[in-house]
């Protein structure tokens, strides 16, 4: 699996063990991302860049993330097809399990899930 492939994974994961969605809709997830910095599990940290455009911050990894999330059936817009909003389609316990894949604990990974669910739903920075 290439690299976009396993971030998507690990993202998805974060949903299913928070909220179980992200939306996205105003930068939302691309803010929540930025204000996780190092927070965020290995596979993620340190691979993500964030710049300001005409349409406000973005994570220009994000776009690529998201189709691979959508490509490996991991993902989908969920039951009112509303493209603000990504559901992740896996369960809690592949979501555990993709927590330990990528050497994280599943307590770490779910405290990670919940600040990251809490920041994007919220839609405005931690500080």
């Amino acid at each position: 699996m290439s690299g976009r492939f396993h971030q998507a994974e690990a993202l998805l994961a974060l949903a299913s063990l928070g909220a179980g969605s992200f939306r996205t809709d105003g930068g939302r997830l691309d803010l929540a991302l930025q204000d996780m910095g190092d927070d965020l599990p290995d596979v993620l940290k340190g691979r993500l860049s964030f710049g300001c455009g005409s349409v406000g911050l973005r994570c220009y990894e994000l776009p690529e993330i998201l189709d691979a999330a959508f490509y490996m059936l991991l993902a989908d817009y969920g039951p009112r097809g509303d493209h603000n909003v990504v559901h992740s389609k896996l369960s809690t316990d592949e979501a555990r399990e993709i927590a330990i894949q990528y050497h994280s604990t599943i307590a770490e990974f779910t405290r990670i899930a919940a600040k990251l669910s809490d920041l994007n739903h919220r839609g405005t920075s931690a500080a």
